[in-house]
């Protein structure tokens, strides 16, 4: 951000969405590096615009909440939304009892299957921030400032061009992608969702 000339990031003015989402979603947790984003920075401050964007965790609460009570089981509810935009998605796996969490998941509100993308969420910010340092953005000069687009519409080939396939993971091994249908899903996620859907 310092080498693309926009300005940083502000602090959240309150942690009370965050406690609400962490109580809400007990007695999963918040993977450590996700609860330190929320916990420094407010996501409506961020000059660097990610897709999908990066939210703050009010939002994400109103998320979980919806996913949880409207959807019927058809999305895991061991996923917390990290980043969202027109239906497209990047979620974190949560801690669940002994098994830790941290993957990002991307995928489309109307699509069949969870896409592992990375193994944690400061793979993405580092990721985000080689595709600054190649140039990979837009950049839109507002009234409030400058924003980054990363990748911005223009240059999503080349975005695409770039990704590699995350390492293998902890938990979910050389698996990259998990279909919608429950059936197919880690068992810990089954186990989460019919805790869950059946109290």
């Amino acid at each position: 951000m310092v080498s693309a000339d926009v300005p940083p990031w502000r602090p959240p003015t309150s942690l009370e969405a965050l406690q609400q989402l962490e109580a809400e979603i007990a007695p999963m947790r918040l993977p450590d590096q996700v609860r330190r984003l929320w916990t420094l920075v407010d996501a409506a401050s961020l000059r660097v615009h990610t897709w999908p964007r990066i939210i703050p965790p009010s939002v994400a609460l109103v998320n979980w909440r919806q996913t949880r009570d409207d959807f019927e089981g058809r999305v895991p509810l061991v996923l917390v939304d990290v980043g969202y935009e027109n239906l497209q998605t990047m979620s974190i796996e949560l801690d669940v009892d002994e098994l830790p969490g941290g993957a990002l998941f991307e995928w489309d509100v109307s699509g069949d299957e969870f896409t592992r993308r990375f193994n944690q969420l400061a793979d993405w910010i580092d990721y985000v921030a080689l595709l600054i340092r190649r140039g990979i953005f837009n950049r839109a000069d507002r009234g409030d400032g400058p924003v980054l687009e990363v990748p911005g519409y223009p240059l999503h080939e080349a975005e695409i061009a770039m990704r590699t396939v995350p390492g293998e993971h902890p938990v979910h091994g050389r698996a990259l992608d998990v279909d919608t249908d429950s059936s197919s899903w880690p068992v810990h996620w089954q186990r989460v969702n019919q805790r869950l859907l059946s109290a």
